[in-house]
């Protein structure tokens, strides 16, 4: 997996295995958010995880 913060935006570059776990912890963290009543990061842990589930594609 490699991931590249330019300052505006993060681009993770990693195969399909390693994005379902990375979906899976996202996830995970969203509804401990939910536990924990801090509805304001859960919403923005699922956009996240919703984002990560439909990536862009690039081929090189």
């Amino acid at each position: 997996m490699e991931v590249i913060n330019n300052g505006k935006s993060i681009t993770i570059t990693c195969s399909f295995t390693e994005a379902s776990v990375l979906v899976g912890a996202v996830q995970k963290g969203a509804f401990a958010y939910q536990l924990e009543r801090a509805e304001e990061f859960a919403e923005e842990a699922f956009k996240m995880a919703d984002k990560l589930q439909n990536p862009s594609i690039k081929l090189d």
